[in-house]
């Protein structure tokens, strides 16, 4: 069946392959725009599922407040955390939002692999950290296990965290204010000193006044230090959602690449009308005329996806994503595939019933 399809390739030469272009083409910007789709109402629902119900922010400043001066336990229902700092993560020129991690209890973000730090590798001193599965790829192993680079200094990575159906905790950093390196715990100090940072405690048992209240004794004890905000803050999460201008033209590209392929299958047809016409003088009916044609579109359409798929693989194993959702991806890729044949397929195939049915077999022969 390969062989045959390819010779037919060579054998009708540009009309075929603008065909097979056309359906790669439809099915990219199929997959992108459906892609694309769902992939905000995604990041909308994880975005609800990974806030927490209650919190408030405290801005701490100067250097006479420490944050290991937060009694912890005063907060056993909470996640502090001192949000979006600029670190430099792995070998990038440009620094990146962090997290520093007060608390040494899990956090409410999923592991997918590894662990959160465990008290004695808190306890030990050595720099830790977990990642948003999409950071995997700065880091390097050694000896099993992963580590990176955060200002310069190495982190053992114990674990990386992921959302159940979006990227937005691909690009998270969460350092432990416990074992801090050095330099990044020089340039919170900085920020500190010269702007304050922003402390979050949040919680989905506690409500904010609840929280509210137990940081009033901070405030009021070391205030303008430490100072609770009105101001509702939260961590950064990344999103891949394209914008709605991209989203659009993916659409216009797909309805275009359809059209291409229509006005090819014309002038296919009128290069191959009189081989058709003597087949349905010979006794060939329309229905078999017609399955026989849409049957090599079901195969210019199979190559085209295997194509296209076989670039996005190759695209996600090299930015490593595949170690995390490999089922996710081939359910979700099956799914998109699904939808594309059932809306692309009846589309195109209402052009070759139309070609082959217009004109009678004896009038084509006698023209020709």
């Amino acid at each position: 069946m390969i062989k045959k399809f390819f010779n037919k390739i060579f054998r009708k030469g540009i009309t075929t392959l603008i065909i097979f272009m056309g359906f790669t083409l439809s099915f990219l910007m199929f997959l992108y725009y459906d892609t694309s789709k769902r992939l905000v109402e995604a990041e909308m629902q994880d975005g609800s599922i990974y806030r927490h119900r209650y919190g408030t922010t405290a801005f701490i400043a100067g250097d006479e407040f420490d944050l290991s001066m937060i009694d912890t336990s005063d907060f056993n229902d909470c996640d502090i955390i001192a949000a979006d700092l600029n670190f430099f993560v792995g070998d990038a020129e440009m620094p990146r939002m962090s997290n520093v991690v007060i608390t040494d209890k899990p956090l409410i973000y999923p592991i997918v692999k590894g662990h959160y730090p465990r008290q004695e590798e808190l306890d030990s001193g050595k720099g830790c950290v977990v990642l948003g599965r999409g950071l995997k790829r700065h880091t390097y192993s050694r000896d099993g296990e992963d580590y990176i680079k955060i200002n310069k200094e190495e982190y053992c990575v114990t674990g990386y965290v992921a959302a159940a159906h979006s990227p937005v905790l691909d690009n998270i950093v969460l350092v432990y204010y416990k074992n801090i390196g050095e330099r990044a715990m020089k340039e919170l100090l900085l920020w500190k000193r010269m702007m304050g940072i922003p402390v979050l405690f949040q919680s989905n048992s506690s409500t904010t006044e609840e929280i509210n209240e137990r940081l009033g004794v901070y405030e009021k004890k070391y205030n303008p230090l430490f100072n609770i905000s009105a101001e509702k803050y939260q961590i950064s999460f990344s999103t891949n959602a394209a914008e709605e201008k991209y989203v659009d033209i993916a659409a216009v590209i797909y309805v275009f690449s359809l059209i291409l392929i229509v006005i090819t299958i014309y002038y296919w047809y009128t290069v191959n009308r009189k081989e058709y016409a003597i087949r349905r003088a010979y006794g060939y009916s329309y229905v078999h005329l017609v399955l026989k044609v849409i049957g090599e579109f079901v195969l210019y359409i199979v190559f085209s996806i295997i194509i296209t798929e076989a670039v996005l693989l190759l695209t996600d194993v090299a930015e490593e994503r595949l170690i995390f959702d490999m089922m996710d991806n081939i359910k979700g890729h099956i799914n998109i595939l699904g939808r594309y044949i059932f809306i692309t397929l009846p589309i195109i195939a209402l052009a070759p019933v139309h070609f082959l049915t217009k004109t009678e077999p004896v009038t084509i022969i006698r023209r020709e």
